[in-house]
């Protein structure tokens, strides 16, 4: 791993290197257009390109690679990491959008391929009878937050194609990131409930699927799992939970948060949920156990000054989000078990 690099504020800052692939060709020698767009490999342009490059980059510092998986982004990819020893992983999510079946020379280069996402004022959408702008969108926002919230790099190099790095770009290293406001979920409890676990406000994961702790290398289910033998599908889970009057909530109702992380959630934009009204339709709630260092933060800034939880037992238990990485995931367990089985 490169040395850190940490602003004024104290904030560690990282570095994305985006790197569209070298030159294709989509027409063959015939001037008729290639039968699979996807297969393409460098031409010699392009591999002159991709030296080039290798040339410009071989100074700097590089942690973790990904590229789509496509022949033309693993060659640029390979070309310019050079002889750094790195895996150059790959990613599907960073897939260019992906049009219909059977359009090869039936559009118009410019206007409905560079310029085509101006075009795309309609939630249905599609690039040339494909995929929806709002699922490529959607796909791109999702496939960054989980690269963002992997913290075992700090330099990363991305080797994708033109309009995956446009939307990676605009939508989580820009001004736009900034601005996505999210909201949470109903709470999950019955009304016997006594334990209510609180995160703070749900990855984009979680809300893309409509579902807590969504994210596959979030700890909270295989928590759960070897604790109360919790397990299946998503509702079969729930229904498990507040079998064991478990309450699941978070802190806030809705924020402004760029992505997934805790330490980008806005606090002049915070919202908090209703506890007032949730404690008094659960009245045999006797401890708080906070997912998290965020979500004890929150409830004790924009909850407890009221007063309404004084009198229930508030712990902070370690996060289970994998950007928590300095404690593993079998501490993390045990923290979990003592509380939750063993104090009570």
């Amino acid at each position: 791993m490169t040395s850190t690099r940490t602003a004024l504020d104290g904030a560690v800052r990282r570095r994305v290197y985006l790197f569209r692939h070298g030159a294709v060709d989509y027409v063959d020698g015939s001037g008729a257009w290639v039968d699979d767009p996807d297969a393409v490999e460098l031409n010699p342009e392009g591999r002159a390109q991709a030296l080039a490059m290798a040339e410009m980059f071989a100074d700097v510092p590089v942690d973790k690679a990904v590229c789509s998986g496509l022949a033309r982004t693993v060659q640029t990819g390979e070309t310019i990491l050079g002889e750094r020893g790195l895996t150059l992983d790959v990613v599907s999510g960073l897939r260019e959008i992906q049009h219909g079946p059977g359009v090869a020379g039936q559009y118009d280069i410019l206007s409905d391929v560079a310029f085509s996402h101006w075009r795309a004022s309609s939630d249905d959408a599609t690039f040339l009878a494909g995929e929806r702008y709002r699922d490529f969108y959607a796909r791109i926002a999702a496939t960054m937050d989980d690269l963002l919230e992997d913290t075992c790099w700090h330099n990363l190099a991305i080797f994708a194609h033109g309009g995956t790095n446009w939307r990676v770009a605009c939508s989580r290293l820009s001004a736009e990131r900034v601005m996505t406001r999210s909201s949470g979920f109903p709470p999950v409890a019955h009304p016997d409930a006594s334990i209510l676990i609180l995160g703070s406000l749900p990855g984009q994961r979680s809300i893309a699927e409509q579902q807590y702790y969504a994210h596959p290398q979030n700890a909270f289910w295989r928590i759960m799992a070897a604790l109360f033998g919790i397990e299946g599908e998503y509702t079969a889970r729930c229904r498990q939970l507040t079998d064991n009057r478990i309450a699941l909530w978070d802190v806030l109702m809705s924020s402004v948060r760029p992505g997934s992380m805790d330490a980008d959630i806005r606090m002049t934009e915070a919202m908090p949920n209703d506890f007032e009204g949730f404690f008094a339709e659960h009245p045999s709630i006797d401890l708080i156990a906070f997912n998290g260092g965020k979500a004890e933060q929150l409830f004790g800034r924009l909850v407890e000054p009221s007063g309404i939880a004084r009198d229930i037992r508030q712990v902070r238990l370690p996060s289970t989000s994998p950007a928590y990485a300095s404690m593993t995931l079998e501490d993390k367990l045990a923290a979990w078990r003592r509380v939750l089985l063993y104090d009570r």
